[in-house]
């Protein structure tokens, strides 16, 4: 082992991750989007540049590098942000190597026979891992926290003086995502027990000196939130304010009905996931079995971490992993495990040049097979959120002093990016109408002369959330400045009675209000508005469309809000028209096509709307919404007893729904309804 060590392997060993980390960071930051993306993005983004609070947990730690992100002198402002992420990404992809090359030799296994090969093929394999790499190329917070337990992993392997600095990290990972602390738990653990049992209190104690100095990270959140920002969401400004922030109290009242649920089709397509090239198991299974075999101690701490991620996603927040929320430190131990059974494979070929070479081109073969199977976004893909939400959306079509209520996570996170961080449009405000009841959304209303009465003094309850945004809406409408409104889809406003008009505009999904007209009527031309997107989409991506999945999600995006708006403008006609031209953008989306099967029922069209409805089904077996709908037209099309064989089906499919259960009563009594 003391060549291992040697000043030629520590060379060797350094200059193998140092290219690892230069060709990660070149190639995440030529995949970077030069505009704001989808998702969470705009709004962390705009929380970091504003220092100001993000949804909850916060991640102080992940708006600070933000920050310093947006100083570099490059591109715009969310290419620097992209850029900072995707240099966090790459210290990760370079810790993994890392981490996989010193587990090798834990087991028996040379950097060159085989600890080298099997680094890269790890490094490779979580690069293609749909889900890190989503949230590499986006403004998001979960490299961040694959970097800590990272660090923390890698502290503890050189133990005994490093492990102390997982203390330290554990401090720093409050500030972070909350899988962060969470999983760095096992390490801190072994880092403790590795001390004589007459030590270890007087370790624990030395040790949260710097544990709690680096915890003052979360101070952050008290400090912005007193500087009234336009993106304070929670204003943790008190303790107690702060602690519902830090704990995610908001998330966990929302949806406190999907957690601590037994597992199904959640877990499944978590499973699913992880499996995304499912000949890397075995290899994985292999790494296992020779970590425990060789050095037990490292791959009880691996297993304990996996075990505990997986539990988190499955039984704590099954609710993220639909959009990839959740799975990323799975997914990057499983690359581990795989990286290690390449080692393992390529140790018993030998120890010879032949058998060297020979483990260089099986790690090469298995990465290249990943990289050309991997659905890589296109250049193009940069752009195409902020030309649908953003900076280039029909914000920039409004009329002076507009305020854009929007709907959508893209949505409101593009528009406050635009008006407040690129000050496309300074006359302008962007209010997220599903957090009207937010006292620190409400504060922001004073500009529009609204109800200032209806700003609550105490936390709104969830059931009363509802009512306090309607009657905010009502006195917003029937107010009688001139300033209009604008509804990123049409929903609420059509409701009003003091709605006038609501005219698309001629890019959609935006629809302008107008109170001119007392006594008018609203009249949505959907063909035109479908026809304006038609229009742009041709002009960016030529007559086939667009090709990659972000892109093809995004436009679908935008046809599907024009489906709804005018189904619920009555106009079935129109919203089958929206939704046919969604599910020819992404066919394999199972909520467009869900969508278009509602729309064709709501024409009538019970025959094809069950073929439809029955297509989402099968694409994402996993939503209860598309059980709920099948269920109603099999009792309608073809009677109770074909539609309690649907809910058997979603029964054994593993979907808990209460909507399912009401249906299944309704049935019992007899009801088609």
């Amino acid at each position: 082992m003391g060549s291992q060590h040697s000043p030629g392997a520590q060379t060797r060993h350094g200059t193998f991750l140092g290219c690892v980390f230069v060709c990660a960071a070149a190639w995440l930051s030529w995949l970077a989007g030069a505009d704001v993306s989808v998702g969470d993005s705009g709004e962390i983004g705009t929380a970091s540049y504003l220092l100001g609070v993000a949804h909850p947990t916060g991640f102080p730690l992940d708006l600070l590098l933000l920050r310093l992100a947006a100083l570099l002198p490059l591109g715009t402002i969310a290419w620097r942000q992209g850029v900072g992420v995707a240099l966090i990404s790459a210290g990760v992809l370079t810790g993994l190597a890392h981490l996989v090359v010193r587990l090798a030799q834990r087991t028996g296994v040379s950097p060159a026979a085989g600890g080298f090969a099997g680094a890269a093929l790890a490094v490779v394999a979580l690069a293609c891992f749909r889900t890190f790499l989503g949230t590499a190329l986006g403004v998001e917070v979960y490299s961040t926290a694959l970097l800590l337990n990272a660090f923390a992993a890698l502290a503890l392997l050189h133990e005994p003086a490093l492990g102390a600095l997982a203390w330290p990290a554990f401090g720093l990972a409050l500030g972070a995502h909350v899988t962060a602390g969470f999983l760095m738990l096992p390490v801190l653990v072994v880092t403790l027990l590795a001390a004589p049992v007459q030590q270890r209190t007087r370790r624990l104690l030395s040790r949260s000196v710097p544990l709690l100095a680096a915890a003052l990270v979360i101070a952050y959140l008290p400090l912005a939130a007193r500087r009234d920002s336009v993106a304070d969401w929670g204003d943790p400004e008190t303790l107690g304010r702060l602690f519902a922030h830090l704990t995610a109290a908001r998330i966990r009242s929302s949806f406190a009905h999907q957690m601590f649920q037994q597992a199904g089709a959640p877990s499944l397509l978590l499973f699913k996931q992880l499996g995304e090239h499912p000949w890397l198991l075995p290899l994985s299974l292999l790494g296992a079995l020779s970590l425990l075999r060789r050095a037990r101690a490292a791959g009880l701490v691996v297993l304990s971490v996996l075990t505990l991620d997986l539990g988190y996603a499955v039984w704590i927040n099954p609710m993220g992993i639909a959009d990839r929320q959740l799975g990323h430190t799975s997914g990057a131990l499983l690359a581990l495990l795989a990286g290690l059974g390449v080692a393992r494979v390529c140790q018993r070929l030998g120890d010879g040049r032949q058998a060297r070479w020979a483990a260089a081109a099986l790690g090469t073969s298995v990465a290249v097979a990943l990289l050309w199977t991997t659905p890589w976004p296109a250049q193009a893909d940069g752009y195409v959120t902020a030309e649908r939400f953003g900076s280039g959306s029909a914000l920039v079509a409004l009329p002076p002093r507009t305020a854009f209520l929007c709907a959508s996570d893209s949505g409101c996170a593009c528009a406050l990016f635009a008006l407040y961080v690129e000050a496309v449009r300074p006359d302008m405000a962007a209010v997220p109408e599903q957090h009207l009841w937010d006292a620190t959304v409400l504060r922001r209303l004073t500009a529009l002369p609204a109800a200032s009465a209806l700003s609550p003094l105490q936390p709104v309850a969830a059931a009363a959330r509802g009512g306090l945004v309607d009657r905010l809406l009502r006195a917003l409408l029937a107010r009688p400045s001139p300033r209009l409104l604008a509804f990123e889809v049409d929903e609420r406003a059509r409701s009003r009675s003091s709605v006038a008009r609501i005219a698309p505009l001629r890019t959609a999904p935006f629809f302008q209000v107008e109170h001119d007209d007392p006594a008018g009527v609203w009249r949505a031309d959907t063909s035109s508005a479908v026809a304006a997107l038609d229009r742009d989409m041709r002009a960016r991506f030529g007559a086939t469309g667009p090709r990659s999945e972000l892109a093809r999600s995004v436009w679908s995006g935008a046809y599907d809000a024009l489906g709804k708006g005018a189904l619920h403008a009555g106009e079935p006609g129109g919203a089958v028209l929206a939704e046919q031209r969604a599910v020819a953008v992404a066919p394999q989306s199972a909520v467009v096509v869900s969508n278009l099967g509602v729309a064709l029922e709501a024409g009538g069209e019970l025959a094809r709307s069950l073929l439809v409805t029955r297509q989402a089904v099968l694409l994402a077996p996993e939503r209860p919404v598309a059980w709920v709908n099948l269920t109603r037209l099999e009792a309608r099309v073809n009677g109770v007893e074909a539609a309690r064989q649907v809910l058997s089906a979603a029964r054994l499919a593993g979907v808990r729904e209460r909507r399912l259960d009401a249906m299944e009563r309704a049935l019992s009594q007899g009801s088609t309804r």
